[in-house]
């Protein structure tokens, strides 16, 4: 997993879902319907699994800025800030 440290991320939610994202110096605003990423709380290992994936929470999303670019944006949280994982034109 490929994590971007460059950029100050900032999420804008309505109703604990993300409808917009500050990132490297524009807002983006949400387009689609986010999408959770991480292990849910649901998840099962097999006891044979000696390396259980760690908990973290994040977002899947396509936004938009002012000028019309459109980026998919990856996000993890850390606590109370969020990283940009990945971004995909």
């Amino acid at each position: 997993m490929t994590t971007i440290h460059d950029a100050e991320v900032r999420l804008e939610f309505r109703d604990d879902t993300p409808i917009a994202v500050f990132y490297r110096d524009r807002t983006w605003q949400v387009l689609d319907a986010p999408t959770r990423l991480g292990p849910s709380d649901e998840l099962l290992c097999s006891p044979l699994v000696t390396h259980p994936p760690t908990e973290w929470s994040g977002w899947r999303f396509i936004a938009r800025d002012d000028h019309g670019e459109t980026l998919t944006f990856d996000l993890r949280q850390r606590g109370r800030t969020w990283d940009v994982i990945r971004t995909y034109r």
